[in-house]
């Protein structure tokens, strides 16, 4: 035997096995006699055998990791190890929680970047280096996970002695799912709703290529988030994943987890090398069968040995049958606990849920659902009364279904008995249907089986191991998968879309775009030839395509897509669904893109209701749906309505994704967007300069949304003059968007409009026009005569020829403008009432003082709409006023307004003096508003050019 330092976990696991195909006695005596030959083998070996709490100790990952202060189920008996940690890492230690065969668990308080209190989960179980590589591999893969179904893995390391520790979000108010389930007294279909929610976050799991192996009702946590019910699937922490730390796949079944719930070939029951996603589905169909029926499929057993005979002879017992076998008593609690009758509750599990738990837990996995989301979708069907795929294809089957959803057509029928023949004709047709959609959803399992595997086996390719310690970028793999697909899958078509989409959306989010199209145009092409235009995959795809198209500032290609994509999961989705609600917020940043607000602004509300209903109002989806409707708000300039929505998103995203995910910077990004546009620039350069530092970190400094940052940044050092500093961004933004993006991108194009802005502030003013015109005229080619961006280069080439003196084709300009604007953002916007301003000024300054004196009493009546009386915008334009009636000779009124200006906040002493037109009103009182003003500090003229600051939202899905 080997020694506690060297042990190998590949010992460890071979070990168990043997003794789990033993006898109590067998096993104890076994034990006994490990423990003299080696003590530490034995001892590791013991802490994997009291893996459940029905048979023994609780495990190192069994505690529920439930805020003690806010539950007082909490275990809190365990001894608490001597002495009580200080710290770990970073992290102050508050109390100890329990102690399990493989560790400890702490309370423990974060301060930085975040203040939060978190749970800390030491072990002592990996003693050799490979251990602690394999802890360490697998806690960046559990930390890739990001869903709102699965407690958050927040960061990982070893304390100062050497154990691994994992930092895990701490779930407030919680229960496991059963007490959850029978403290509510939950119905059926309240359960299956929970249940559908630990099978997405399983689902996620899967498919960032890790298996849970431990899915039990402990591990499955219940809070309440927005008044709503959310599922937290938590202790990760003895999943493995699909490749070991060599590359290789995992070629044996380890054995970990809880026995009870272990699927037969977990322990090789079945005699078939390796694990997939089928274990999973197993564990999950025992916790299906637990939450309708109150009982597992199998009586308990009294020893681990009984159980692993039990699994390995196929012993189980379908849940109606099971409930038959209890004693009444027994039998009236476990349905009052579902609101129901006993003779309810029999009628409610037989069937449908009885077929899918049989299913799930099928003996040979290859009769399994081939995933959670397929077992998922099962359960939607029967809470929707469709066909399930887990019954056959019997026609008194589909007419019992298509009764129970449409009863009172039914109950017609029946009057007539030519009706009733025509339905049994029809019902023939429908199970022809039904059994060619079931074949299409076994091909679809497959597909995603054969999905996995390639994704699994080419992530494998940068694990360190397999890459002699060179670092393969996000670019390499992705190009290295692009090129394995090739021909490999022509006979499978199906799988080959679903990869070639896969593959098409990593592209997109990295912004590496010409390859994305190629890859998402070939998926959708695929699944419209294979499934149909109206099939969900279809669907799925066209909403991918068109996400590609938006970016790509493609938009009326986008727009097309993202609407057949609503109009389609509308049709086939009855109810709500989160893909639904994916494809109606796509469609409205398409709107929003297009300057058609009024279109966006419904589909944004619909689809943060869909979100809020499904996962929860502080549900990463719902956050990012939330800082999209805020952005569209700021590009509006509706900025106090914005606010709300964009520091929430910003708050909420940090407390539930982490500071340094994506989606939490593009939200602090619109956050800090918000505060420039209101002027905060003392407060708001830190955090652009953060924010540009960790964009080039994560996503690398030819990516949009470091184009954003770096954009951003420059525009408040224009504003702030250090015209230098903002010139070397722009022309680095300039360069960047180029080569990622074309000389006539959008982005593009608002790059070489910043290099013109700081051409005009810098005095290279006929260069700034020549720019300004090149700009405007790409832009009316590319966006369109009458799009937002578009007006922000008229605007812009308006106020370069005002200055210039050139006031009549200025005005011709701002005419244009606000006509746009007034018929896009109404006539009261902020973005309507500077052109109007505008239009004025220009007449005042052409002397037009009896054409310009009408405007300025339309727009100071705007402006003391939107901004208020005392204002320094409204002060402006009363100033200017009252010069404008001075000219005409009306001098008490002149008088009048310009008090009005000063009330409002204009202090400008030297303009008032030195101003020609108010020569004729000069005289005591004149000189008592000059007074009042000097006596006020000074106040510089209003500067409406917010920009053009990029309003990146938070990255949509």
């Amino acid at each position: 035997m080997t020694s506690s330092a060297n042990t190998d976990y590949a010992e460890v696991e071979s070990t168990v096995e043997a003794l789990l195909a033993l006898c109590a006695a067998e096993r104890v005596a076994r034990l006994a006699a490990l423990a003299e030959e080696a003590p530490a083998l034995a001892a590791r070996v013991d802490a994997l055998l009291k893996a459940d709490a029905r048979l023994g100790d609780a495990s190192f990952l069994a505690e529920p990791l439930v805020n003690p202060l806010a539950n007082d189920d909490v275990r809190t008996d365990e001894p608490i190890p001597t002495p009580l940690p200080e710290s770990i890492d970073r992290y102050r230690i508050l109390k100890h929680l329990g102690s399990g065969g493989m560790g400890a668990v702490y309370l423990a308080e974060q301060s930085e970047p975040v203040q939060r209190q978190v749970a800390i989960k030491v072990t002592h179980a990996f003693q050799s280096q490979r251990d602690r590589t394999r802890f360490s591999l697998e806690a960046q893969a559990l930390a890739s996970m990001q869903h709102p179904n699965i407690a958050a893995l927040h960061d990982s390391g070893t304390t100062e002695d050497g154990m691994p520790f994992v930092v895990m979000e701490l779930v407030e108010d919680a229960m496991t799912i059963l007490e959850w389930c029978d403290h509510t007294q939950a119905s059926l279909e309240e359960r299956l709703a929970l249940f559908l929610q630990v099978c997405a976050g399983v689902a996620h799991a899967h498919e960032k290529g890790l298996l849970h192996r431990d899915i039990k009702p402990a591990n499955v946590l219940v809070t309440r988030v927005g008044g709503k019910p959310l599922v937290k699937v938590i202790d990760f922490g003895i999943a493995r994943t699909f490749v070991d730390e060599d590359g290789r796949a995992i070629s044996e079944a380890s054995v970990a987890g809880s026995p009870v719930y272990m699927s037969p070939e977990a322990i090789g029951g079945d005699g078939k090398a390796g694990l997939d996603t089928r274990s999973d589905v197993y564990s999950l169909g025992l916790l299906l069968c637990e939450l309708i029926s109150g009982d597992l499929p199998f009586p308990p057993d009294a020893s681990l040995g009984a159980l692993v005979e039990r699994i390995r002879s196929e012993r189980v017992t379908a849940p109606a049958e099971r409930l038959a076998s209890q004693a009444l008593d027994r039998l009236e609690a476990i349905a009052g606990a579902r609101s129901l009758s006993v003779a309810g509750l029999r009628r409610a599990v037989s069937g449908d849920l009885d077929a899918i738990v049989m299913k799930a837990i099928a003996f040979d996995r290859e009769l399994r659902y081939a995933s959670p989301r397929d077992l998922a979708r099962d359960v939607e069907r029967h809470l929707q009364h469709q066909p399930i795929e887990a019954r056959p294809p019997h026609w008194t089957y589909h007419l019992r279904r298509f009764i129970r959803r449409n009863r009172a057509a039914a109950a017609a029928a029946t009057l007539v008995f030519g009706t009733m023949v025509a339905f049994t004709i029809t019902t023939s047709v429908q199970a022809e249907r039904i059994a060619a959609e079931r074949d299409r959803a076994n091909r679809e399992a497959q597909a995603k089986g054969f999905v996995a595997n390639f994704l699994t086996e080419l992530f494998s390719k940068a694990d360190p191991y397999s890459t002699s310690g060179e670092a393969v970028t996000a670019r390499e793999l992705l190009d290295r998968g692009a090129e394995s697909i090739g021909t490999a899958f022509d006979a499978q078509p199906d799988v080959k879309a679903a990869l070639l989409d896969s593959m098409g959306t990593a592209y997109r989010m990295l912004g590496i775009f010409p390859q994305s199209e190629a890859l998402l145009q070939q998926a959708l092409a695929t699944r419209r030839e294979l499934f149909g235009e109206q099939h969900l995959l279809t669907l799925e795809s066209m909403g991918a395509l068109g996400a590609l198209y938006y970016e790509n500032a493609r938009v009326e290609e986008a727009e097309s897509l993202q609407l057949a994509a609503v109009e389609g999961f509308e049709s086939a989705l009855r109810g709500d669904d989160l893909r639904a609600a994916q494809a109606q917020g796509r469609l409205a940043r398409v709107y929003a893109r297009q300057g058609r607000y009024e279109l966006a602004e419904p589909r944004y509300i619909a689809s943060i209701a869909q979100y809020e209903r499904l996962l929860g109002a502080s549900a990463e989806e719902t956050l990012v749906a939330k800082a999209a409707l805020g952005a569209a708000y700021m590009r509006q300039q509706r900025l106090d309505e914005a606010e709300p929505l964009v520091r929430a998103s910003a708050e909420g995203l940090e407390r539930v994704s982490g500071k340094g995910d994506p989606r939490t910077l593009d939200s602090l990004n619109l956050l800090a967007v918000l505060s420039a546009m209101r002027g905060d620039y003392k407060s708001t350069e830190p955090l652009f300069v953060e924010l540009l530092a960790r964009y080039e970190e994560v996503a690398g400094r030819d990516h949009f949304a470091t184009q954003a940052a770096r954009n951003n940044l420059g525009v408040l050092y224009k504003d702030t003059e250090r015209y230098e500093s903002a010139e070397t961004l722009f022309l680095e933004n300039l360069e960047s968007r180029r080569r990622s993006l074309g000389d006539e991108h959008p982005e593009t194009l608002n790059g070489l409009l910043n290099i013109a802005h700081i051409y005009q502030s810098t005095g290279r003013r006929d260069l700034a026009i020549e720019t300004y015109r090149n700009v405007l005229t790409a832009q009316r080619r590319v966006q369109g005569a009458d799009h937002p961006e578009t007006m922000e280069v008229v605007m812009a080439l308006g106020d370069a020829l005002f200055a210039q003196q050139e006031t009549a084709p200025a005005a011709a300009l701002y005419q244009e403008a606000a006509k746009v604007y007034t018929a896009s953002v109404g006539q009261d916007n902020p973005l309507t009432i500077k052109p109007v301003y505008r239009v004025a000024l220009s007449q005042w300054r052409q002397g037009n003082a009896a054409l310009a004196a009408p405007l300025y009493r339309d727009v100071i009546a705007r402006a003391k709409r939107t901004y208020g009386e005392k204002h320094l915008y409204t002060a402006h334009m009363l100033f200017d006023y009252a010069c404008v009636l001075a000219m005409l000779g009306e001098q008490e009124q002149a008088t009048a307004v310009l008090t009005e200006a000063v009330d409002a906040g204009f202090f400008d002493v030297p303009r008032m003096r030195e101003q020609p037109e108010l020569a004729v009103l000069r005289g005591d009182r004149f000189d008592q508003l000059v007074a009042e003003a000097a006596a006020n500090p000074d106040e510089l003229p209003p500067d409406w050019r917010y920009g053009p600051l990029v309003i990146h939202e938070a990255a949509a899905p």
